[in-house]
């Protein structure tokens, strides 16, 4: 089913993102540093994991995830920072799709802004993959009319009558295309769009990037946002399947622990997609229900604790 489906999506796509952990208390664990949080926005004590997953239709499926575990780590002798494990999984998910005899070349990236710098888009033009769809930081440089500036000296100049209005899934946004250099290798336009509509300020922009020039701004809005679904699914992660509040002290356990609980999303997942009317949420706790159930016939009554839970239900997927 899913070769099939990858020779028949016109566009399809990988997103990838880090994801922080927050570091138990009075539990020593492998593989802890100081990371950034973005729910929190700060850095805490955390670990911190690179996923990847792709999206094809309605399904998110999840793919590979490397730990990113810092410079300080003293059982790591081959340190990777989170860029050079990104690039890891973009060659991982390549040899993947030319294992299952699928088109590469119709897959999209979307990244965050940690990953939209040179080193990283660089290899993506490099690769196989169609393009790249990212984020880009105000306050860096591009190339404009063969000059450096700014990026945020360049929306500075700029006034409301510059940019065109656009409907996304019935909801007006404003948007202004250029075509510039920020790798120093190859074009990239860029979009600069204001999703405030209702009071349109320009310290409300926020750029977006891509080397897939054929496509319409409207395209790559609607695109980049489906990279929510991998934000979803670290919260999904996190607080519905236990990983915020694991006691695994080792990540070779840990890691085995994110393997079982990916499985198990996935199932969810396609059942999500086959009910069409209930979330994730929903699924996994019909699946626990009927799981407790079953527990119950067997153990002749005897109900399993809350910690268990989980347990069960990656039993109850295989």
């Amino acid at each position: 089913m899913h070769k099939v489906r990858i020779f028949l999506q016109k566009n399809i796509f990988l997103a990838v993102d880090d994801f922080t952990i927050p570091k138990r208390k009075y539990k020593k664990t492998q593989g802890v540093g100081v990371n950034y949080c973005a729910s929190i926005k700060k850095s805490t004590r955390s670990q911190c994991i690179v996923s990847s997953s792709f999206l094809m239709g309605e399904i998110h499926h999840v793919f590979k995830s490397l730990f990113y575990v810092g410079k300080k780590y003293i059982c790591l002798n081959d340190f990777k920072t989170k860029n050079e494990l990104a690039i890891k999984l973009f060659n991982k998910f390549e040899n993947y799709i030319f294992a299952q005899k699928g088109d590469i070349k119709k897959f999209i990236v979307l990244i965050d802004g940690g990953y939209t710098n040179t080193k990283v888009m660089s290899y993506i033009n490099s690769s196989n993959l169609k393009g790249f769809i990212g984020r880009y930081s105000k306050g860096r440089k591009l190339v404009l009319g063969g000059k450096y500036l700014k990026l945020s000296e360049y929306i500075s100049t700029l006034l409301l009558k510059d940019f065109k209005k656009i409907i996304i899934n019935d909801i007006e946004k404003y948007v202004h295309e250029i075509v510039c250099d920020i790798t120093g290798a190859t074009a990239i336009k860029m979009l600069l769009v204001i999703d405030n509509i209702k009071e349109p300020k320009l310290s409300d922009i926020r750029p977006l990037v891509t080397n897939v020039l054929e496509l319409s701004a409207e395209e790559i809005v609607k695109f980049f946002s489906k990279r929510w679904k991998e934000e979803t699914y670290h919260q999904i992660l996190k607080e519905g399947f236990g990983a915020k509040s694991h006691k695994l002290r080792t990540l070779k356990a840990l890691s085995r622990y994110m393997e079982l609980i990916a499985v198990s999303y996935t199932f969810c997942e396609i059942r999500r997609v086959k009910c069409r009317e209930i979330s994730v949420f929903e699924v996994k706790n019909k699946l626990i229900s009927t799981a407790n159930k079953n527990f119950i016939l067997n153990m002749k009554g005897n109900k399993f604790k809350k910690p268990m839970q989980d347990k069960i239900l990656k039993r109850f997927v295989a």
